[in-house]
């Protein structure tokens, strides 16, 4: 299965296929992140001013955000992970194109998510659901459910340290 991108500038990306089962709900069209040592290249090549905690510093151009906004719109799904949302706070909204707000999804292993961030109190987008392992404590799912996330528990990958993607992807195909 091959996802088809409405917009020239985006190759067709194959689907993975996990133990036989088509995964077709799912595609992957952009990767945007910023480690250690990406943001030491960016730096480098003059692409950032700025690298300060809590800070966004955008890495692109009217047209890329406008590209941006217009795959949200073209998905029913957006998958970040903690860090991104500790980062940047993102609303994963549509704002720069017409179409609807894709579903915010987070991966957060020990439920770091900030209970101020535009994810949890932004009128503009909507509620996340946040994949998360089962080991994490009661009170924090209650109080993310409180502001109105859905919390969906999912296994840990091989080291321990995060979460099993084939996992992740497999309890939101459950989930609808």
């Amino acid at each position: 299965m091959v996802q088809m991108s409405r917009h020239p500038a985006i190759p067709p990306t194959p689907l993975p296929q996990l133990s036989g089962a088509s995964l077709s709900f799912a595609s992957r069209t952009l990767l945007v992140g910023c480690d250690e040592n990406r943001c030491g290249r960016l730096e480098a090549f003059g692409m950032m001013n700025s690298l300060e905690a809590g800070e966004r510093t955008p890495i692109s151009g009217n047209e890329s955000m406008v590209l941006t906004h217009e795959l949200r719109a073209m998905h029913e799904a957006i998958l970040v992970g903690v860090n991104t949302v500790i980062s940047d706070d993102p609303q994963l909204s549509v704002r720069l194109c017409t179409g609807s707000n894709p579903q915010p999804v987070v991966m957060d292993s020990s439920l770091r998510i900030p209970e101020s961030c535009a994810l949890m109190t932004s009128s503009t987008c909507k509620r996340p659901i946040i994949m998360t392992s089962r080991a994490v404590s009661s009170e924090k799912v209650i109080k993310l459910q409180a502001l109105g996330a859905t919390i969906r528990r999912c296994d840990a990958n091989k080291d321990g340290r995060g979460l099993d993607l084939k996992s992740v992807l497999f309890n939101l195909r459950q989930y609808g």
